[in-house]
C-alpha cells in the first residue's frame, strides 16, 4: 500500500456516519469526511463505491452474509482495498455499504474473482433495491480535506 493509501486507511479508524440518515443522504454528506483531514503534503486520489439497498424479507441471510465475507476476504488478499464499511439498515430497511480502493483498477480486478461473482449472484436474488454509486474521492496538496465527486 502507498503511503497516501496508508494514511487515509489511518484516518478512516476515525470514520462514521453523521447520524441513523446515512443510507437516504447523498454519500459526500452522510459521514463526517470533514474529519478525516490527511497532512497537507498529501495529494491523491481514490476510488470509491457505494452500494444501497434493501433487503427482501425472504432472502436468506447466513449464505449471503457468508458470501459477502469470503468477497472481503478476497478482495483484501488481492490488494487495493483500503476500507470496507457496512451499516445497520435503518427503519425502512434501507441500508449503505462502501468500499474505498486505491484505484478503480483494483476495484475491477476485485470484481471479477470468483468470491466475488459469487456474492453479486447471491446478492441479485437478496435484495429488493439495490444501486451502485461510483466516486472519486480526492485530496489534493496544501489542504488537509477530503473532497468527494461523482
Amino acid at each position: 500500500i502507498d503511503p497516501a493509501s496508508l494514511a487515509l486507511h489511518q484516518a478512516l479508524h476515525r470514520f462514521h456516519p453523521k447520524d441513523n440518515m446515512y443510507a437516504a443522504r447523498e454519500y459526500s454528506d452522510a459521514f463526517n469526511w470533514s474529519e478525516l483531514g490527511l497532512d497537507e503534503g498529501v495529494e491523491r486520489e481514490w476510488y470509491c463505491v457505494v452500494f444501497r439497498s434493501r433487503r427482501n424479507k425472504e432472502s436468506e441471510s447466513l449464505s449471503l452474509y457468508q458470501a459477502d465475507r469470503e468477497a472481503h476476504e478476497e478482495a483484501v488478499k488481492n490488494g487495493g482495498l483500503v476500507m470496507y464499511w457496512y451499516g445497520v439498515p435503518d427503519e425502512t430497511g434501507l441500508n449503505l455499504a462502501t468500499c474505498i480502493w486505491q484505484s478503480r483498477r483494483h476495484a475491477i480486478k476485485a470484481i471479477s474473482g470468483p468470491k466475488h461473482l459469487l456474492a453479486m449472484k447471491h446478492a441479485a436474488n437478496a435484495y429488493e433495491v439495490y444501486d451502485l454509486e461510483r466516486w472519486v474521492l480526492r485530496k489534493e496538496k496544501g489542504t488537509r480535506d477530503l473532497q468527494l465527486s461523482r
